[in-house]
């Protein structure tokens, strides 16, 4: 696909759908993943094979076409790797400037 087409599809993306898209796609992709660092790569490439279909969906493109001019330019999302990187990153500072959550350090019960 053209540079020049794939702006005018992502030009006319409805907000409405992209807050959906962003909504459920990232809302479950984002929570709690500082868990999964570490994690198999297969694991991973299974949920950016998900944030891609999402991103494929909002941005109308089709199999072939190359997702990441929607992910980043469009819909402002981070491969997930790099998200759970950055989650980590966060969570670090925080703990570093002595703002991290309680839960964080809290000993677990079972």
């Amino acid at each position: 696909m053209h540079d020049d087409e794939t702006k005018m599809k992502l030009e006319n993306i409805p907000d409405n759908f992209t807050f959906i898209a962003d909504s459920f796609v990232t809302g479950r992709l984002d929570y709690c993943n500082t868990v999964l660092y570490g994690i198999a790569k297969t694991t991973i490439q299974r949920l950016q094979t998900v944030m891609n279909a999402a991103a494929r969906l909002v941005g109308g493109l089709g199999k072939y076409d190359h997702v990441m001019p929607v992910l980043c330019d469009m819909l402002h999302w981070l491969p997930i790797q790099k998200q759970i990187e950055l989650n980590v990153r966060v969570l670090a500072f925080d703990c570093v400037r002595g703002t991290c959550p309680s839960a964080a350090f809290a000993p677990h019960s079972l």
